[in-house]
This record gives C-alpha cells, sequence and structure tokens, in this order.
C-alpha cells in the first residue's frame, strides 16, 4: 500500500467481497499492532485468508510524511500457530532510504540518528515499534503518523447516548461517540462549538445539542427541538434517527480531522443520501493550515462514486473468487465521463 497525502482517493468495487472494506482492514490492524495492541485481539488466526494456507501474514507500506518531506517504508511480518498466540516474525522501519529499525530472529535493531546501533534480544510478543525504544525522532515521528491513521465503518445502531466518561479516540463503528465528543468539548471547545453550529445546519429541527449531567459523572447527549408553541423539547441521542446519529459522527470527525493523517470511511452513504453527505465531505476535504488528512472512501453508490472521484479513484476486483487485483480507473470528466460509467463498461 503506498499513500499519498493531501489527496482523496475513492475505493469503487467491481462486486462486493472485492476487497475494498478488507484493505482497510489491513490498515486498521497495522495501526493497532504499532500502538501497541495484542496481536491475537487485531490479527486473530481468522484474519488469514481461507483460501491460503501460509502461516505469515505480511504487510508493506509507503508513506510520505504530510509535514516535511520525509518518506517512510514499512514493514511488519506476522506468524500464526495453532499451538500459540501469533507472534512479531519481523519488522522495520526505513526512512529516506536509512534503516531506523530491524526486528528478524528475535534480535531488535534501533538506529541512532548519528548511525550507532543497538541491537538486543526482543520476544515479538509486540511490535517492537510500539515499544518506543531509542531515541531517534524520525522514529518517533513514525509512531505519531500511524496514531493518526483512523477509520471508521458507522453502526449506528452501537452507539450510545449515555457517558461515563471522557475518551480520547472514537471506535471505528461510533459506539463511544458520546464519550468521545464529551471529550471534544473539554479539549477542543471551539471544535466542540464549531461542530454544533454545523449540525444545526444539516439538522435545522435541531436547535442546540447538549451533554446533560445525569449525576454521578455521567452524561446524556440531547437535542432540543422547538415546538410549535416555541418551548424546548428534548430529543435524546438515543431517539435520534439511523441517518441523524452518523450525520452527528461525521461533523464531529470532519471539525477535528487535523488530528489524522489519514482518514477512511467505509460506505458512509449507507444511512445517508448524497446530498445529506456532500456537506461533511466536503469540510472533511478542506485543509487545515495548509494540509489535510488522507481521505479513503469505499462505496457502491454511484451518484457518491462521481461525487469524490475527481483526485483518484481505485477498482477493486476479485476475477473468479481469486486474489484481488487493484488498479486505477482514469476517465475524462471535460468529455462528460463518469467514474461510475467507467466502472459499469469495465465490467462488461
Amino acid at each position: 500500500m503506498r499513500h499519498r497525502y493531501r489527496t482523496c482517493r475513492r475505493l469503487a468495487g467491481a462486486s462486493r467481497s472485492a476487497g475494498k472494506s478488507t484493505f482497510l482492514e489491513a490498515l486498521a490492524a497495522v495501526r493497532g499492532v504499532v500502538n501497541g495492541l495484542a496481536l491475537a485481539t487485531v490479527l486473530p488466526q481468522g484474519s488469514l485468508a481461507w483460501w491460503d494456507r501460509r502461516v505469515l501474514q505480511t504487510f508493506e507500506l509507503e508513506f510520505d510524511d504530510p509535514v516535511g518531506d520525509k518518506k517512510f517504508r514499512y514493514r511488519l511480518r506476522v506468524r500464526h500457530s495453532e499451538s500459540g498466540p501469533p507472534m512479531v516474525d519481523e519488522e522495520s522501519v526505513v526512512c529516506d532510504g536509512t534503516p531506523l529499525l530491524t526486528f528478524a530472529k528475535k534480535r531488535v535493531t534501533i538506529f541512532a540518528e548519528d548511525g550507532t546501533a543497538q541491537s538486543f534480544a526482543f520476544e515479538g510478543g509486540h511490535s517492537p515499534l510500539s515499544a518506543g525504544m531509542g531515541d531517534n525522532s524520525q522514529l518517533s515521528r513514525c509512531r505519531v503518523l500511524f496514531l493518526g491513521v483512523s477509520m471508521f465503518k458507522l453502526n449506528p445502531w452501537s452507539m450510545v447516548a449515555r457517558s461515563t466518561g471522557e475518551s480520547g479516540g472514537l471506535n471505528t463503528d461510533g459506539s463511544n461517540f458520546v464519550d468521545w465528543v464529551r471529550g471534544v468539548a473539554l479539549d477542543d471547545p471551539e471544535g466542540f462549538s464549531r461542530w454544533q453550529a454545523n449540525l444545526k445546519m444539516a439538522l435545522p429541527h435541531i436547535q442546540s445539542l447538549r451533554l446533560q449531567d445525569l449525576g454521578a459523572g455521567s452524561r446524556l447527549l440531547t437535542g432540543m427541538m422547538s415546538r410549535p408553541d416555541n418551548a424546548e423539547q428534548p430529543i435524546p441521542f438515543y431517539d435520534f434517527s439511523e441517518g441523524e446519529k452518523c450525520l452527528a459522527v461525521l461533523h464531529a470527525v470532519a471539525v477535528t480531522r487535523g488530528r489524522n493523517v489519514v482518514l477512511s470511511l467505509d460506505e458512509p452513504d449507507n444511512f445517508l443520501s448524497l446530498r445529506e453527505l456532500q456537506p461533511v465531505l466536503r469540510e472533511i476535504i478542506e485543509p487545515i493550515k495548509g494540509a489535510s488528512p488522507q481521505i479513503f472512501v469505499v462505496s457502491h453508490h454511484p451518484e457518491s462514486i462521481d461525487y469524490l472521484a475527481a483526485d483518484s479513484t481505485w477498482l477493486f476486483e476479485r476475477p473468479m473468487g481469486a486474489h484481488v487485483r487493484v488498479r486505477a480507473m482514469t476517465f475524462d470528466r471535460s468529455k462528460g465521463e463518469r467514474a461510475s460509467e467507467s466502472v459499469r463498461i469495465e465490467l462488461q
């Protein structure tokens, strides 16, 4: 996977099960490994391809630092076993051709900025990169970039309206949204106010949003709707429609997008019309302080594909159920050609 920042990429599929969501799941798994999650949690035995008898999983990513001109190459190989948990078999980080970290045969080598190296034993039960070893600033920067990778496949039925505390990160399905947005209210009150204003424009029947104090540290996210008699009618978040919940989450992601270097949305149009989705996607794409996250959007919806296909569209195919093939789509908008129509023609 080769990452280029400041672009929006639309991942279009020839069919379902073509591998688009799997691409995002792989990216999420690598991020989890680098962030120190247990290998058995993010890459269990069931993550191996059923048709492949090999017990090794290999991930390679090449990406540019959006701040500066550094180019990183990351490689991870995980070995699975039926008799024990998965283990890191190999891991390496290279910056502009210079090695920063290597791990193989249960030995890790950390390279300092002056070119010297330290080597010592390491079991491989988790990622050496996640351990935070070494004082190389480029290695630290690589870890920070992985922290800025976010993937979302929203499930409005999993979203809880009541918060018992703040959360520093938003779950992939949005289930802890109220905990997370409560943290945003404390850490970024300006962003929280922008979120409220933007959501009011998207949902004009909701006049304001409040984190209602329930006592004992609990809060309930509540929308206030104006009744015909001008009185306010509270609407708990759990009574929002599926689309309203997803809009609330996406608008919050948009105002906090400066925290991300890669932002992936898996079929955000499942619960929203294109008219509802366009404003929030425009905001997500808009650069912040001269930079914006690289955005991947997975979709089957023709109108949605055409809307975000200006920069680059990639077609995922799995002919006869074999290996997934990925290739760039080419079309000329100046001639009235559409990405969705190009996909349809390709499949004929």
